[in-house]
């Protein structure tokens, strides 16, 4: 059979996701997941969409949903947000479908009060970290630690020399008292759920 050339065409638009978009999206975007599987996902968000706390934004290409990115905040007043979710099928990722995502989550997050978008990316996803560094996103000026609990074993901590734990007082995290005792000072600070969506498809 000879070599056959095709053109396609077709009106790209960005909008909210809507309930008819769950089959386009297991099909496109999520297709090692189930029908059920998504409709659980989404169904999760509902309550939270009409509550002004989730945007789920869609890549609708030619009246189907190719691709998608979700917002997600602790509270319809946080103005902190994290963005994730970012999925766009494979044929339309070399017309910039996934940069025209993050601009329409930029458009969302401003138009409801949200003045930054955060994302938790592994360090080892180098391709990704500098997709989001090309849209504009920096990486904050801090280290986040984890300490794994031993569920039902010990969990005993060490002592650290109070000289290691000296800090600027102005920044004041930590500062010991008098008596050597511990007088942590936290600043109350927002907080988002994790991404659900961890696995980022991108260009």
């Amino acid at each position: 059979m000879a070599d056959q050339a095709f053109e396609f065409s077709a009106k790209l638009e960005f909008r909210p996701m809507k309930d008819d978009d769950i089959q386009d999206l297991q099909t496109y975007c999520f297709s090692n997941k189930t029908i059920d599987e998504i409709k659980e996902e989404i169904s999760q968000d509902l309550d939270r969409i009409e509550k002004g706390e989730v945007f789920r934004i869609i890549a609708d290409a030619g009246g189907h949903a190719i691709g998608q990115v979700r917002i997600e905040r602790a509270t319809a007043q946080s103005t902190v947000a994290n963005v994730g979710g970012l999925y766009v099928s494979a044929p339309f990722r070399a017309f910039g479908v996934s940069a025209k995502l993050i601009e329409s989550a930029v458009e969302t997050a401003s138009k409801n009060e949200i003045e930054t978008l955060e994302i938790e990316i592994m360090k080892s996803d180098v391709a990704i970290i500098d997709a989001y560094r090309n849209w504009g996103f920096e990486e904050r000026p801090t280290i986040t630690l984890q300490k794994s609990i031993t569920v039902g074993g010990s969990n005993e901590v060490p002592d650290v020399s109070e000289d290691k734990l000296a800090t600027d007082e102005d920044d004041g995290e930590l500062s010991l008292g008098n008596n050597g005792s511990e007088e942590v000072n936290t600043e109350e600070t927002e907080t988002t759920s994790e991404d659900l969506n961890a696995q980022q498809e991108l260009l």
